[in-house]
């Protein structure tokens, strides 16, 4: 009878051990983002599963991409800024307590010479599915980064 209470103690111990490691090293790891850059007719982001053909399209290296927070809210937090790699894939590390655990509001600014930007405003993506991000050729019309205050000043003297 003492033996097997003792070894349910050792199971037991063993589990909570094991799990205790898990935790651990996965609240280490930083939840990331991982997609492509590739030409399309409009300039948008979409969440797609990750055998899309689309992701088989030319990519675009060389995209600024910046990950923010809480994009509708003025104390956002920028969390990345990365550039696509020589394929076009995209991978943003996002170390925030509770990323890919907790639903969090993202936005995401893509950015190249030649192409015209596209924004993203998107619940965080799980492991399971991927961004891709379509960019047209043409001028970028839009904002100027709102992260930089120099930036805004400019703007407020071209008025």
């Amino acid at each position: 009878m003492r033996e097997h209470m003792i070894a349910t103690i050792r199971r037991g111990l063993l589990t909570i051990s094991a799990l205790a490691c898990g935790v651990s090293v996965t609240a280490c790891s930083p939840h990331r983002v991982t997609g492509k850059v590739v030409e399309g007719p409009v300039s948008q982001m979409l969440i797609v599963n990750p055998d899309d053909p689309r992701f088989d399209l030319p990519g675009i290296e060389g995209t600024q991409l910046t990950l923010r927070m809480d994009p509708q809210r003025p104390n956002r937090k920028v969390l990345a800024k990365v550039a696509s790699g020589a394929e076009g894939e995209i991978d943003i590390p996002v170390d925030y307590l509770g990323a890919g655990w907790f639903e969090y509001d993202m936005g995401l600014t893509a950015r190249h010479a030649g192409y015209q930007r596209a924004d993203g405003f998107f619940k965080l993506p799980t492991t399971d599915k991927r961004v891709l991000i379509m960019l047209t050729p043409g001028r970028d019309i839009g904002q100027l980064d709102d992260d930089d205050p120099l930036d805004q000043v400019d703007q407020y003297w071209k008025k």
